[in-house]
């Protein structure tokens, strides 16, 4: 592990004296204990340093790793930690550049801050904060980091019954929270007829949907009979690549970039006939070897943009991680100093294609490589650290037959396993909130959690249930790590929250 200078440069000099400050006050609060000094002055502050690197440099580390790597018991974490936590300085220092810092802000602040955490924690009922729809029936594409089971696909005779159930759902779910339903899935969205209607209605009740698509199927003429995709809030397209051969790589189909494109450009067209407000963006995974394409990448989504004025019908870009890689596949070493250099350098690139006001999002992982500190990959949880009940009050999915399921990537139709994590069916007696009520009621229904579980999980999952394995920590210990809304005092878990 780099020490404090090594980690931050720029902030060598306020680190060195925080740790060091934090440390001398450790070694003065704690005296002794069975008769003997709790830290010699040296190792106060080793220990200081340490403790402060891994919450700068693990996202949602935990109080029983950092006591792994420190050498010490847990009583000894929590004191340092607590130190950390009640030094203004210290706290200001940590919400700039702890590791999951992009994670609290894209992520978990918005969920804590609308209740929906306290909710959890507490065993009451609420509606969830996001509500995943998966209203696919099949897929063109064959996506290698897709986990989806192949050849998996639901039947035609699924869609008009599992349309009405999307509808009721939209119906009777609170108008609280307009951006609460977005369409997805491990299939493609637009193979389902009817999906148009479904936007134009749930619209009508307010509700103001993502669509996540591969863009395949966005011709001019498949928007012409298809008008209620205009009331979506956005359209998020999958860019696999720039040419049609690097596409090939990953969704092992000739042919896609080259369709793909050509869509994104008619629908950025018509998107600016009709003075829509519907924000357009562009989704892209790096992968390990592909990351000097990504400047191919940003020249296309230029000649995307080139076909509205001032090249604003383009909206944002969100770039990711391969969360699923294995450590062989991940970007890492000295491939992971060229993807720092790229970013930076698209920086520029925007700035002088006249496009910096477009939002560029690069989610958990690559934030701190951009703005001068590295941080490990985006962090998974293992099975042991799954929720067996999941967080139905933060989200869940529903797919075409109506099934709830705890976990986003549980949904993919066709995974073997995936089924223990379905906590019920809508039909037309039975809406979400009723599951939900019964489910949250049940407090013995749990998953037990299976070695390879964490497939189900996907980048958002496993940053949620990492956070809420930390305040499960804070809750029992009398940590904050995480910033939970609740004390830790006289709080006593729900049954079974914890499995």
């Amino acid at each position: 592990m780099r020490n404090i200078e090594q980690q931050h440069p720029t902030m060598s000099g306020s680190l060195r004296r925080l740790v060091e400050r934090i440390g001398h006050d450790q070694i003065s609060c704690s005296g002794t204990r069975e008769g003997r000094s709790v830290y010699p002055r040296d190792e106060g502050i080793s220990r200081a340093e340490t403790i402060l690197q891994m919450l700068i440099l693990r996202p949602f580390c935990r109080i029983p790793d950092i006591a792994n790597t420190c050498g010490c018991d847990i009583d000894e974490v929590v004191e340092i930690v607590n130190a950390i936590h009640e030094d203004r300085e210290a706290t200001i220092l940590l919400a700039q550049v702890r590791a999951d810092a992009p994670y609290r802000q894209n992520t978990i602040e918005p969920i804590v801050d609308s209740g929906a955490v306290e909710s959890l924690l507490n065993g009451s009922f609420r509606y969830p904060f996001t509500v995943g729809i998966y209203p696919a029936v099949s897929c063109m594409l064959s996506c290698k980091f897709c986990g989806r089971a192949r050849g998996s696909q639901y039947e035609q005779r699924d869609i008009t019954p599992g349309n009405e159930m999307f509808r009721k759902l939209f119906a009777e779910a609170p108008q609280d929270m307009a951006r609460r339903f977005y369409i997805s899935g491990g299939l493609e969205p637009l193979t389902n007829p009817g999906l148009a209607e479904l936007v134009s209605f749930a619209a009508s009740f307010g509700h103001r949907m993502q669509l996540y698509t591969n863009g395949m199927m966005l011709t001019p003429q498949f928007l012409s009979r298809n008008d209620g995709l205009w009331h979506l809030e956005a359209v998020r397209i999958s860019l696999y690549g720039a040419d049609d051969d690097t596409a090939l790589l990953t969704t092992q189909r000739s042919g896609v970039a080259c369709k793909v494109l050509a869509n994104a450009r008619d629908l950025v067209r018509l998107k600016t006939e009709r003075a829509s407000p519907v924000r357009v963006g562009f989704n892209h995974v790096v992968q390990s070897g592909q990351v000097k394409h990504l400047r191919k990448i940003f020249q296309a989504i230029v000649s995307i943009a080139d076909q509205s004025p001032d090249r604003k019908g383009v909206n944002f870009v969100t770039l990711r991680e391969n969360y699923a890689a294995s450590d062989e596949a991940a970007i890492s070493g000295y491939e992971r100093a060229i993807l720092r250099d790229e970013l930076v350098a698209l920086k520029d690139f925007l700035v002088a294609e006249g496009m910096e006001d477009l939002v560029l999002d690069l989610g958990y992982g690559m934030r701190g490589l951009v703005e001068g500190f590295e941080t490990e990959p985006v962090h998974r949880v293992t099975h042991r650290e799954i929720l067996g009940r999941g967080y139905p009050q933060i989200s869940v999915v529903v797919d075409l037959l109506g099934d709830v399921y705890l976990y986003r990537e549980a949904a993919f139709v066709g995974r073997a396993g995936a089924d223990r994590y379905i906590i019920g069916r809508l039909t037309n007696e039975v809406g979400l909130a009723e599951v939900l009520e019964r489910f949250n009621n049940s407090r013995d229904d749990f998953a037990v959690p299976q070695p390879g579980d964490e497939i189900f999980l996907d980048a958002f999952d496993h940053a949620v249930t990492a956070f809420l394995r930390q305040a499960s920590d804070d809750l029992h210990l009398g940590t904050r790590l995480s910033g939970i809304p609740i004390p830790a005092g006289s709080y006593k878990a729900p049954a079974n929250l914890w499995r």
